[in-house]
């Protein structure tokens, strides 16, 4: 079984790709997929056709999303 690991960003998403077989899990594929500075739109766009490229390319079973962390983010003082 294939699975593909996800760590979105705005304008750098993050991958990994691991393979088990039997009880034995093996490295396949990681790395950083940049997202191009443009609008939202344009941004959209291009995440979706690099994480629509990434998927035939590594051909997943699973598929796993981190969640997001913006609500970690410190609010500034009044």
């Amino acid at each position: 079984m294939t699975v593909l690991g996800i760590d979105p960003g705005t304008t750098r998403i993050g991958f990994g790709v691991i393979s088990k077989v039997g009880g034995r899990l093996r490295h396949v594929d990681s790395g950083l997929l940049s997202v191009p500075h443009a609008a939202a739109a344009a941004r959209l766009a291009a995440t979706r056709r690099l994480l629509r490229n990434l998927i035939r390319r590594a051909r997943p079973a699973r598929c796993r999303c981190a969640p997001g962390r913006h609500h970690e983010q410190p609010l500034l003082p009044p």
